[in-house]
């Protein structure tokens, strides 16, 4: 349906706001679990952390969304981890209102790098 309203251009009858709870009732009903990753309607479909990624992502949503999650109901997420970069940093500072100068970016964005070198034993 998704492919059909957004790529093919078709109208439906579809409310594609409801395919995430659609597809956890069938999920609860089968007793079986959403993958996170699954298009759409998995947990992380609309989540990012990778630098590059994010970076792109925040000037121009195009480049990693072939679809809006509003059309689903759904938002971005943008999380912050140890793969994240500088554009990450200065969008979760300036969401919380505090002013993301480059200086308190860098300071944070040390300190996910500093959580990268750990998980990888350095």
């Amino acid at each position: 349906m998704a492919a059909l309203s957004q790529i093919a251009g078709r109208t439906t009858a579809v409310d594609l706001t409801q395919l995430t709870d659609l597809a956890e009732l069938v999920a609860g009903v089968a007793r079986r679990p959403i993958p996170a990753a699954k298009s759409i309607v998995g947990s992380a479909a609309f989540a990012h952390e990778s630098g590059i990624h994010v970076s792109g992502l925040l000037r121009d949503p195009r480049c990693y969304e072939a679809l809006d999650p509003a059309l689903f109901g759904r938002t971005r997420r943008i999380l912050l981890g140890k793969h994240s970069g500088m554009a990450a940093v200065t969008n979760a500072l300036a969401s919380l209102g505090v002013t993301a100068d480059e200086s308190r970016a860098r300071r944070c964005s040390m300190k996910f790098e500093h959580m990268r070198l750990l998980s990888r034993g350095r």
